[in-house]
């Protein structure tokens, strides 16, 4: 299942590489592979659930041990969205 995964994955993840300019990205937005895998699992799950080829009593959630710092993650999110303020790190 992981080797399924990781060519679906990397595939596409190669050809995001191969047309993006990287030359003037910040650190903070380098990391853009980052955050496209991320998104992109929860695709693959969801179409593996969809189809059956993975049953629900297969997944385990785990539950998320970070402290977060939810009053920044929310002001920093709607001034995105509200204000068009681009934000530069992560938390």
């Amino acid at each position: 299942m992981m080797d399924d995964y990781c060519s679906w994955l990397f595939n596409i993840l190669f050809q995001v590489v191969e047309r993006i300019d990287k030359s003037n990205l910040s650190a903070f937005d380098s990391r853009f592979c980052g955050r496209i895998s991320e998104i992109l699992f929860d695709v693959w799950l969801e179409y593996k659930l969809q189809t059956g080829e993975i049953s629900k009593s297969e997944v385990k959630e785990l539950p998320y041990m970070e402290d977060v710092n939810w009053a920044f993650k929310v002001k920093v999110f709607l001034s995105a969205k509200f204000l068009h303020k681009k934000y530069g790190v992560s938390s």
